[in-house]
């Protein structure tokens, strides 16, 4: 186990560590590599011992360690530090006497965005640290007040570039937005990417105590990648659909595997209902009532269901259903639904992010209907993952770099 910077230092102070040999935690494997004046050791099983802090391996197979930034002096640290949590909010019962975060995730969080800042930056090593401290104190005192936008494609990254007020935030300094918003945090400020960036970016931003981002007096649910829909049910929606296949008569298979058996049951008994012998009127209804009770989610919210409904009525949906990709959007939109109204994620804006931090965000109230977020979901975004164990939701969502394929297009 490492030390933590804070022991670390207060070692340092009682004459312990010798100056600039203590370390900053990089969190950089470098395993097989030889450490350098400039790199030290820690070698398994000597964790606790200081010494083995600059034992110098003899050879390649010697080295078995973990890779260390650049040291400062005690005080540039310090105020890196503290510099830091302010822009991240870490209130005063959140930090001790020197500014070091209290919580474990917190440290982390701040260690992570002191190295990123550090490596970003030129010059020797004081000088890194000065302006680094320069940078995060202004960037804790100048936030964005403007909305992001809402119902369109935006970049995170241009988004902050463009319109942070911060003489240190702009289109030239992009990579280092970039990676502080791939950053994550377990703490008072337990959040995912790219929701720490929105803490250090956005005006009035914490995170949330349930959900992602509270900005002002509005609830900001922060979907990554294939970021899914809160917890999942599955064994409760399969025994919804034995139920509602049985009280027709027909019969009811659990098929796939895994975490995938939820969605796989949930085609096949659809196909079931389709190529049974039950009216088209018969077929209709137990379809409808499959899509709205045979997820794995143990409430479905009336007022979904209804508007669900009501986009149906129109539509030949015995027919959509064979199209497993219009299936998925149907789904998912049931699923967010859900999940905001039943799960008690009750949130105002869904803002999603793919691995190029491309982002859409749109609101949803008690008021908004299955095609609007359908619509919305077909335009802009991927449905990247359809599977459900006892923790993890179905629906996964990925902001989609491309145009709404052609056959998609059924609003």
């Amino acid at each position: 186990m490492q030390w933590s910077l804070e022991k670390i230092y207060r070692e340092r102070v009682r004459g312990n560590v010798p100056p600039r040999k203590h370390l900053s935690v990089l969190g950089e494997e470098t395993r097989g590599k030889k450490p350098t004046d400039d790199v030290q050791a820690v070698l398994p099983g000597m964790e606790d011992d200081i010494d083995a802090k600059f034992h110098v391996p003899q050879s390649d197979k010697d080295w078995a360690g973990t890779a260390y930034v650049e040291p400062g002096d005690f005080n540039s640290e310090e105020k890196l530090r503290i510099s830091i949590g302010r822009a991240l909010r870490l209130s005063s019962d959140q930090v001790d006497h020197n500014g070091f975060a209290k919580m474990k995730g917190d440290d982390d969080a701040v260690n992570a965005i002191a190295t990123i800042a550090l490596r970003s930056l030129e010059g020797d090593i004081s000088d890194k640290y000065e302006e680094a401290i320069d940078i995060f104190n202004d960037i804790g005192n100048k936030k964005i007040n403007i909305d992001f936008p809402k119902n369109k494609k935006f970049n995170w990254v241009d988004f902050v570039a463009n319109n942070h007020p911060s003489k240190y935030i702009h289109p030239d300094r992009k990579d280092f937005i970039d990676t502080l918003s791939r950053q994550s945090a377990k703490g008072s400020v337990n959040v995912g990417w790219p929701e720490l960036a929105g803490i250090l970016f956005l005006s009035d931003t914490t995170g949330a105590k349930k959900g992602d981002l509270q900005r002002g007096d509005q609830l900001i649910e922060v979907k990554a990648t294939e970021a899914r829909m809160g917890k999942g049910s599955p064994t409760f929606a399969m025994d919804k659909m034995k139920k509602i296949l049985q009280g027709v008569g027909l019969e009811y298979e659990e098929v796939g595997s895994g975490s995938k058996t939820m969605w796989e049951t949930f085609k096949h008994s659809l196909d079931t209902v389709n190529n049974s012998d039950l009216g088209e009127g018969g077929k209709r209804k137990v379809i409808m009532d499959l899509l709205i009770n045979g997820t794995p989610k143990k409430t479905a919210h009336p007022r979904a269901a209804d508007t669900f409904t009501q986009w149906a009525s129109n539509k030949d949906i015995e027919k959509l259903v064979k199209n497993e990709e219009i299936l998925k959007y149907i789904f998912a939109t049931l699923q967010i639904l859900y999940y905001r109204n039943s799960d008690g994620h009750n949130f105002d804006t869904l803002w999603a992010v793919n691995n190029d931090l491309d982002s859409f965000a749109f609101d949803v109230n008690d008021e908004t209907t299955f095609k609007e977020v359908f619509d919305i979901l077909v335009d802009n975004f991927t449905v990247s993952k359809i599977e459900s164990d006892g923790f993890y939701g179905a629906t996964g969502i990925t902001v989609n770099s491309k145009e709404a394929q052609d056959v998609l297009k059924i609003k």
